[in-house]
């Protein structure tokens, strides 16, 4: 009944056994009821998030965006279960939008959930099940929710590899978001040339523009950053990702 991340949501029952099996029995006839839905449940949580982004000393505040599979294959109890790649791969898939502080890169709030399963796209957004979407098609619409939160500081989306997506890149451009994507190595126009990313960061490190900004874990190994900018031109063609696979 206790939930150790400081930014997870969940009911914490005090002490006792009594205590606990109330608690239990109280948060089932909460979620049952069905005047509570996932748009109300939701706004709790982005309070919290309003609160603690005006709190942060950096002028910017970040939202990532993952996708997380939860694997219920062989639950005889779950009659909402959905196959998600494979046949034997039977559960959930989950989104997850969350609010992470610029300055100290702590989390801060979840502040949108959706939740797929064979009922459709459950969301925070909407009171019904939805139409299962690409994943990288969900992004826009969080992005223009984002705007409606009322943050109080500049937002920046950042998705991991996946979202390293020509056609999704200059939908979000286009729509005006800021964003930070980890980027494939990737043909782009550097200074009149074609180029590849790799390439570039040689170029860079031999002009003596990068610049250390101290040191960083990576998966349990200490290392040292090093960051540069520079302007590209990505001038390739875009290729669209649907359910099942690229068009």
């Amino acid at each position: 009944m206790n939930v150790a991340q400081a930014v997870a949501a969940g009911v914490k029952a005090l002490p006792g056994v009594g205590k606990v099996f109330a608690a239990t029995q109280a948060a089932w006839r909460f979620f049952a009821n069905p005047r509570v839905t996932l748009s109300k449940l939701v706004e709790p949580l982005r309070e919290v998030g309003r609160q603690a982004c005006a709190e942060s000393p950096s002028s910017y505040v970040l939202l990532v965006h993952d996708w997380s599979k939860l694997d219920y294959d062989g639950h005889k109890s779950k009659a909402d279960l959905t196959q998600l790649s494979q046949v034997l791969d039977r559960g959930y898939e989950q989104m997850t939008t969350l609010l992470v502080d610029a300055h100290q890169g702590a989390p801060l709030a979840p502040m949108g959930m959706t939740v797929f399963s064979a009922a459709g796209l459950h969301s925070t957004e909407a009171d019904s099940p939805q139409p299962r979407l690409a994943h990288l098609d969900q992004v826009l619409p969080w992005m223009e929710a984002s705007r409606t939160w009322g943050l109080s500081k500049t937002c920046v989306h950042v998705i991991d590899r996946e979202g390293d997506s020509l056609k999704h890149l200059r939908q979000w451009d286009a729509a005006g978001h800021r964003f930070l994507i980890r980027g494939d190595d990737r043909r782009v126009q550097f200074r009149g040339q074609s180029q590849l990313l790799s390439q570039i960061v040689k170029v860079l490190h031999q002009e003596g523009a990068l610049v250390a900004t101290g040191q960083v874990s990576i998966r349990g190994r200490s290392a040292e950053q090093w960051v540069a900018e520079t302007e590209v031109i990505i001038d390739g063609p875009a290729w669209g990702q649907t359910l099942e696979g690229k068009t």
